[in-house]
């Protein structure tokens, strides 16, 4: 079988990478000079790292991080050791500390 992927974003390789592992023959394409879609970065000419979206990982992403470390990118997961603060109703501040292994924030 024989396949055709338009987009090499997390979807579009996550898919390539079932339907090799199912033995098809895949192809991606990609507009971009990058494949990662919204999860990807790159440096630019004086060096700094261009971050196309928000990248927060949290622990609980195990088919995420499964799938990062079989086909070798999970080396490359650089995790930075911040804290994000943003503004709850009211005004009052909060903090989401990224140094240690949280679940996903919860909207209830």
């Amino acid at each position: 079988m024989k396949a055709a992927i338009v987009g090499a974003g997390l979807a579009g390789m996550a898919t390539a990478v079932e339907l090799c592992d199912q033995g098809w023959e895949v192809e991606l394409y990609e507009s971009r000079p990058f494949v990662g879609g919204k999860v990807a970065s790159w440096q630019d000419e004086q060096g700094n790292h261009i971050e196309m979206g928000l990248h927060v990982f949290f622990f609980n992403y195990a088919n995420l991080f499964a799938l990062m470390q079989k086909v070798g990118a999970f080396e490359n997961l650089l995790p930075k050791q911040h804290t994000h603060t943003f503004v709850n109703k009211g005004g009052k501040l909060g903090q989401l500390d990224f140094r240690f292994g949280l679940g996903a924030p919860s909207t209830v």
